[in-house]
């Protein structure tokens, strides 16, 4: 890595030290329609690294803010997703769902090690399962939100029920995605069935 990289990298948490908006205010000019760029002088490096970083923490965080804002806007205003699509450039369901995931789980809950989709699986359930689950899911014990997907249906279908059967070559736990034993998933699942008919 460059230095100079090494030192936008370095900026991406914001320093206490002074407002890098303001410096960034005399270089670029954030529009609906994409960065404008104010004359011929590059930013300073620092800069433009805090830049980077407080865009991207509002790039993740945004399905939050909207369902926040929603929230907000519900409990004063009353139902108000229609006519805030074209403000935030979302549908109607999406807002309807930004607002549903925010509206169950209160800010002080949300970690930002975990994604937004996460939270959108887990959002109906009751806080210590919710929580539970999302340790779990945290830890790498249950590894993509896929997984995740289908614990929580598990949990709804109850213990009697098995979602999918146990994995055709070990026994062991199948998901939609792939085999919690064995890792068998769909392509070796194929290639695995495809030598067996060969040996018989």
């Amino acid at each position: 890595m460059s230095d100079a990289l090494a030192l936008v990298e370095s900026q991406l948490i914001p320093s206490d030290e002074a407002d890098p908006s303001a410096i960034v205010d005399h270089y670029v000019r954030l529009t609906p329609v994409g960065a404008e760029f104010l004359g011929d002088e590059p930013m300073p490096i620092e800069a433009y690294g805090w830049l980077c970083g407080s865009v991207g923490r509002g790039v993740v965080a945004l399905r939050w803010f909207i369902g926040d804002l929603l929230a907000y806007g519900e409990r004063h205003y009353g139902e108000t997703y229609a006519q805030f699509q074209d403000a935030f450039g979302c549908g109607y369901h999406t807002l309807q769902q930004y607002r549903r995931v925010s509206a169950r789980i209160p800010i002080e809950e949300r970690r930002a090690e975990i994604n937004w989709t996460a939270y959108q699986v887990t959002a109906h359930l009751e806080p210590e399962t919710r929580e539970a689950l999302l340790d779990a899911y945290l830890a790498g014990a249950i590894g993509s939100t896929d997984e995740l997907r289908d614990e929580v249906r598990q949990l709804g279908a109850g213990d009697d029920c098995e979602l999918m059967p146990p994995c055709p070559k070990c026994g062991g736990k199948l998901t939609s995605r792939r085999c919690k034993g064995c890792g068998l998933d769909f392509p070796q699942a194929v290639w695995w069935l495809v030598e067996l008919v060969k040996g018989e």
